[in-house]
């Protein structure tokens, strides 16, 4: 069967009510339904009638039907795979047509809107100076039998509200302008106090914190004083009697000055060498994803802080409740990550 046309529709719709008024228009929708014509335009159209005593549409009512010619199509089509800053609004007003109609393009073509993946941004001295690093990290994990564990550490600052964190960004409402203001808005100081927690962790635990005021710097002195033979020593006596370990820092400078080097060395701690630690590598290390999981409990139910104290408190409970599990699969992890690293580079690798 042929398909009928707008006007066709709507004057067959007219006509049938015309010829016998007395008839429900659930009637006229039972029996106009073989021709495809759907309840809800049938009563529209009938409705307007009533109004308006016509069917003919009002002087510029309904969207003006755009056809894209191919090429422009291409076009289009090209700019949203290679621009870095595409935006269907934009688009839409370049080419004189709807947001939706952009959006019904690309989905035809196959294209879908993914996330971008955060990456370290390194440059081309530091990605040649990483895959020799990783190279010799991975002979120095190899020339060990058994292979060694790994031991990271790491800094990071909490702030007392915890307005960075993702998961207090929404909230529900019925109506919106009746929502109170500390659900509707998220507080942010412009300099907000915020605590510097050093910790290390291992396939066997977790060591106990060090905190740092924000005001205060971290240099090799305190370094190796409160981390390393305050909190180091006592996690290396309590987990690792074997000495089957590698400890791993970041390239921070306090961590290999030459007073702290003296300090592994006096302590017999088996330390990565500075010449086979690959910089700007967050992706190789597991800590990184704790610091996110640690934050996570800390800041969960849009838990505030009000005094230092409070923070390294709340920091504290939040560790014991940590899933030892959790901690022991992410650093399983890092030789096989070493591996893929070192085969296929650390920019396939997404942290």
């Amino acid at each position: 069967m042929e398909r009928l046309t707008q006007k066709q529709r709507r004057d067959l719709i007219v006509q049938y009510k015309l010829n016998d008024p007395s008839v429900t228009n659930y009637s006229i929708a039972k029996y106009l339904k073989p021709l495809g014509i759907s309840k809800s335009t049938i009563y529209s159209v009938l409705q307007t009638y009533a109004e308006r005593g016509t069917t003919k549409r009002s002087s510029g009512s309904g969207r003006i039907p755009i056809k894209m010619p191919y090429t422009r199509v291409r076009t289009l089509v090209n700019s949203a795979t290679t621009s870095q800053s595409f935006t269907q609004r934009v688009v839409a007003r370049k080419y004189g047509i709807s947001q939706q109609f952009v959006c019904k393009i690309l989905h035809s073509k196959g294209i879908r809107s993914y996330k971008k993946e955060k990456m370290s941004k390194v440059s081309e001295k530091q990605v040649t100076i990483q895959k020799l690093r990783i190279d010799r990290l991975y002979r120095l994990i190899l020339s060990k039998k058994p292979e060694p564990l790994f031991i990271l550490d790491d800094e990071s600052y909490f702030t007392f509200s915890g307005s960075n964190m993702p998961q207090n960004d929404h909230y529900y409402s019925t109506k919106r302008r009746f929502t109170e203001n500390c659900m509707k808005y998220r507080y942010q100081a412009k300099f907000e106090r915020k605590v510097m927690c050093w910790i290390a962790i291992s396939a066997r635990g977790i060591s106990k914190p060090y905190f740092c005021l924000s005001h205060e710097a971290v240099n090799a002195e305190i370094y190796q004083r409160k981390c390393i033979r305050q909190r180091l020593i006592p996690f290396l006596n309590s987990h690792h009697q074997d000495n089957n370990y590698l400890f791993w820092p970041d390239l921070a400078s306090c961590h290999y000055a030459r007073s702290t080097m003296a300090v592994f060395k006096d302590m017999n701690i088996q330390v990565v060498p500075k010449d086979m630690n690959p910089p700007n590598c967050p992706q190789l290390r597991p800590i990184e994803d704790f610091w996110g999981i640690l934050k996570q409990l800390v800041y969960a139910k849009g838990w505030e802080a009000t005094t230092h104290i409070q923070l390294q408190r709340r920091i504290r409970y939040c560790l014991r409740k940590v899933d030892v599990q959790t901690v022991q699969k992410m650093m399983s992890s890092v030789k096989s990550k070493i591996r893929r690293a070192r085969a296929s580079g650390v920019e396939t690798m997404v942290h």
